[in-house]
């Protein structure tokens, strides 16, 4: 609507200048072509206001209203109420309109402890659409200033998720031991510890991260309406590689030998190789797994036999991956005459 009142009043303008306008641009055409072109730039200016006209609509969301320049040994004490607001603003900018655009608020700046109802005071943060603010609903809320007192929490830092296979977490470490929580009595009261989670999951090297604090009551629950100092608290998890695994080569073992005139030409196993998980210092003696015996005494043809490997030398704390059973082949010849 702004739009069309200083269009109205530029045309005014122009009118009253268009006689002695049309008088000079006898001698010169300029004079006409300047009327032109500002009559022009108003005709767009009515045509782009009647196409995005500026309307009054209450704002989708209510707005959150914040408590500013509380003194420093006080607390406002209880939940302050959103507000609903009205705004002027153009069609095609409202839709986009959020309670992130506006800012609400309450100043107590210098009252006492107690019960006070004030003004709310909301303000665009943006300029789009020629933005204003037109009415505040409810136009003024309660708030309750009381005195402001704190007590020390202990840091309760707990670790969720789990490292791969292999690897052992330690129990996080914090600086902070304890923080200090401050509010209202009540809500004070229900505070006993500040809490904070470290994710470990599928991680395989420390954790070095900083952490922010919940307070939260007796039962885990959180409390609101409070603030911790500090709110965030570095945590170190540390987190080693206990289990190692190794590639070791499958000895086949045989007994016996093969019928007269015969010789055992190839051995081998399939699986070639299996893998041992253990300790580093347990996996280190293991350079290779034998076989249970595979019996070839008086064959005279190829032995092929499933047997398990012999896990009897293991040392403590390795163990063999898999099920500990191979095939052994043995390739058995007549000797040449």
């Amino acid at each position: 609507m702004n739009y069309i009142q200083r269009f109205v009043h530029e045309t005014a303008v122009i009118l009253a200048s268009l006689g002695r306008a049309s008088i000079s641009s006898i001698r010169d055409n300029g004079g006409l072509a300047a009327v032109s072109v500002v009559l022009a730039f108003g005709l767009w200016i009515l045509v782009t206001d009647s196409e995005n006209p500026t309307q009054t609509h209450v704002l989708s969301e209510n707005l959150p209203v914040e408590a500013v320049n509380v003194p420093p040994d006080a607390v406002v004490e209880n939940d302050l109420v959103s507000v609903q607001v009205e705004v002027s603003v153009e069609e095609n900018v409202y839709e986009s309109l959020s309670a992130s655009d506006f800012e609400a608020t309450v100043n107590v700046e210098g009252l006492n402890l107690g019960e006070h109802t004030l003004p709310v005071e909301v303000k665009p943060l943006t300029s789009r659409g020629d933005l204003r603010v037109e009415k505040v609903r409810p136009a003024e809320i309660k708030v309750v200033l009381a005195p402001l007192v704190s007590k020390d929490v202990p840091v309760v830092l707990d670790v969720i998720g789990s490292p791969p296979d292999g690897y052992e977490v330690s129990d996080p470490e914090t600086e902070d031991t304890t923080v200090r929580v401050a509010g209202s009595q009540g809500q004070v009261d229900l505070v006993s510890q500040a809490y904070a989670a470290v994710d470990v999951k599928e991680r395989t090297t420390p954790v070095e991260q900083s952490v922010r604090l919940e307070a939260q009551d007796d039962h885990g629950n959180p409390v609101e309406g409070v603030t911790l100092e500090p709110g965030i608290t570095n945590v170190s998890v540390d987190i080693t590689q206990v289990i190692f695994q190794k590639v070791v080569v499958v000895e086949p073992v045989l007994e016996g030998t093969p019928g007269e005139g015969f010789e055992v030409t190839s051995v081998n196993a399939r699986p070639v190789t299996v893998v041992v998980s253990g300790t580093s210092e347990s996996i280190a003696q293991v350079q290779t797994i034998r076989t249970e015996p595979v019996n070839i005494d008086g064959e005279e043809s190829e032995v092929v036999e499933s047997v398990d490997l012999d896990l009897s030398g293991l040392p403590e704390g390795a163990t063999v991956e898999g099920t500990g059973n191979v095939t052994v082949t043995v390739g058995i010849k007549k000797l040449a005459d």
